[in-house]
């Protein structure tokens, strides 16, 4: 993720850099702004500069988190942040232009604007902490029959013969098409099925066809029980 952040960090840079440069090179090509526009040009210069550095500071925080996905759910904060900063660029650029607009008002709408640009911060903050939450609970929910769905096709790896092959197929594919999500009440029932694949496991190596064949119809009989609890539970 470091790498996104210098990679961003340089844009950040050559576009702050550009502001600066087209701001002061253009302020004394205006007619009169020190008589009359001085005191705004400023406010408006520091609301914006507050303004980049709120845009780099949620960029930071997004790709400091150190996980892909993280980084995707903060997308939309960063995507907020850049609103924020064009909003405030543009809101600089009238408010300093319009002749006899008093300084207090200047200020007092450039608070607004940053206030409701804060405020959308937040809530996109909290919607990818609500996702990222909501992405947590559904993955821990389905962990149990992920893992036996990994294990059943490491276990199809390591069969030999054919029969042993086809039967491990089974079994995987009754893992693979099974309803992915756990509950406390399928406890038991998933700790039978996994008993029993570690039997699977020791006729496997073992090349014992026979009893391949009876434990995999057991594991996909224990495996379409779950199901139909699963339906029950919903």
């Amino acid at each position: 993720m470091q790498r996104n952040l210098r990679f961003y960090t340089i844009i950040w840079l050559i576009i702050l850099a550009t502001f600066n440069a087209v701001v002061f090179l253009l302020r004394p090509l205006i007619p009169g702004i020190d008589e009359n526009f001085g005191t705004r040009f400023w406010i408006a210069w520091i609301f914006i500069m507050l303004a980049f550095i709120g845009n780099y500071a949620c960029a930071f925080f997004t790709f400091q988190e150190g996980s892909l996905k993280r980084v995707f759910y903060g997308l939309s904060l960063i995507a907020v942040c850049w609103i924020a900063l064009v909003t405030m660029f543009l809101a600089g650029c009238i408010l300093m232009l319009i002749p006899g607009m008093p300084t207090r008002v200047t200020v007092v709408v450039f608070i607004i604007i940053l206030a409701l640009n804060a405020i959308n911060v937040v809530r996109a903050v909290y919607a990818a902490g609500t996702v990222e939450r909501v992405d947590d609970l559904v993955s821990a929910k389905t962990y149990v029959i992920k893992s036996l769905t990994v294990e059943a096709q490491r276990l199809s790896d390591r069969a030999k013969s054919e029969g042993v092959k086809g039967e491990c197929q089974k079994v995987y594919d009754a893992f693979r098409y099974s309803d992915p999500v756990s509950n406390p009440a399928l406890a038991e029932i998933e700790n039978r099925i996994g008993e029993k694949l570690i039997e699977f496991g020791g006729a496997i190596d073992s090349d014992d066809e026979t009893k391949v064949k009876k434990i995999s119809a057991d594991i996909q009989l224990l495996i379409g029980d779950r199901n139909k609890k699963c339906k029950e539970l919903k």
